[in-house]
């Protein structure tokens, strides 16, 4: 069977993709066994086991999601090796620290922000190598950017552990642009969310093939896909929008990123006392990476460990769903992947910059080419 554009996957970036190749009337095919890739909810629907939280800054998501509580700095309980504190007395002590921190993270936010307008059109790689301060972050570690800015105090002591709960992963495994795609909201607001998913895929539910794709051929005229049932596509362009792990697997990508892991239990039990704020986030030393009260008294408890100590938190836990994000994103690293990977080839996902907005963009961008190529051809 021979489809124009078929796009593989039917997540974020999948349905971004699918979205505005729709509304510019190009016909296509999405090929996805479900609906939604790792955006996964309880079974009331309101609470996230997947991506967890949301920027205010995400104007793309913010179309189809509903705001829920507001993750308030005040309200956040740190754990550093044996110390436990809160917010102020993290940020008070550091006035100089937070000041410069405040500086750089001014200076990002603007640079990110028009990082991501150049991605609805260009390649998100493309895009990074032509803002010589982002590429220059994206090649720089971590911790030496911490040093350079005489910051490590005041990042130690609280931007780590945020860091460590949206990544899963310690910061001296991360480049600066990773590190500071977080700590840019420091004064963001950021909020827990409900992802209306049937307003994102109303309009495109009927162009779904219900199957996945097992093999990718490259062919004369664009690529020959094997489905899982064995059948067979013949596309002329292809938009790959699976996760990034995925995607790098079945393309034998070459990279340097490493894959962040964690497991996500939903747990029914009172916390104990020393763990009674909204939101506990811990330092890359733990296993526990965070716990977050929900409104309903449950908690999502994430840790690098499959049979986490639960009763040295809990009264009484009791798990009513466990996930193992294996991997949940690639971050790290410093070779950018090439998201546009040949004339029939595009990638769409957070390749090279984690979270729900970057990936809805990436499918955007993967979509704006192949619409001007075709108008141009």
């Amino acid at each position: 069977m021979a489809e124009s554009t078929v796009i593989i996957g039917g997540g974020i970036a999948g349905i971004a993709a699918a979205r505005t190749l729709q509304h510019a009337e190009i016909p296509f095919t999405l090929v996805t066994p479900q609906w939604g890739g790792r955006i996964e909810t309880s079974q009331d629907g309101h609470t996230n086991y997947g991506a967890y939280i949301l920027p205010d800054t995400s104007r793309h998501i913010l179309q189809f999601a509903t705001k829920g509580r507001r993750i308030h700095p005040l309200k956040i309980h740190f754990h550093n090796k044996k110390k436990s504190y809160r917010f102020a007395s993290a940020i008070l002590k550091r006035e100089w620290e937070l000041w410069r921190l405040l500086k750089a993270t001014t200076y990002f936010q603007e640079e990110f922000l028009t990082f991501r307008d150049q991605c609805l059109t260009t390649p998100q790689d493309e895009a990074l190598r032509n803002s010589e301060y982002l590429f220059k972050l994206y090649n720089t570690p971590a911790e030496e950017w911490i040093q350079t800015k005489r910051i490590a105090n005041i990042v130690y002591e609280y931007i780590e552990e945020a860091v460590y709960m949206c990544t899963f992963t310690p910061i001296k495994d991360l480049n600066a642009f990773d590190l500071m795609q977080i700590a840019m909201y420091i004064d963001i607001p950021v909020f827990e969310f409900e992802l209306n998913l049937e307003d994102m895929i109303g309009p495109i539910k009927d162009y779904r093939l219900d199957a996945s794709v097992e093999l990718m051929e490259k062919s004369t005229s664009g690529y020959t896909l094997t489905l899982n049932d064995k059948n067979k596509l013949q596309a002329d362009r292809v938009i790959l929008a699976v996760d990034a792990a995925t995607g790098s697997s079945l393309l034998q990508l070459k990279h340097d990123r490493i894959e962040a892991k964690a497991h996500m239990f939903h747990v029914k039990g009172q916390l104990k006392e020393k763990h009674e704020g909204d939101l506990e986030i811990f330092n890359d030393d733990s296993p526990t990476i965070f716990i977050s009260r929900q409104e309903d008294g449950s908690h999502l408890f994430y840790s690098t460990s499959s049979n986490p100590e639960l009763d040295e938190f809990f009264i009484d836990p009791q798990v009513i769903a466990h996930r193992f994000w294996d991997p949940a994103f690639l971050i790290g690293g410093h070779q950018l992947i090439s998201m546009k990977q040949n004339n029939q080839l595009w990638l769409a996902g957070d390749y090279n910059a984690i979270g729900l907005e970057n990936s809805y963009i990436s499918g955007i961008s993967a979509a704006n080419q192949i619409i001007y190529e075709i108008k141009a051809s």
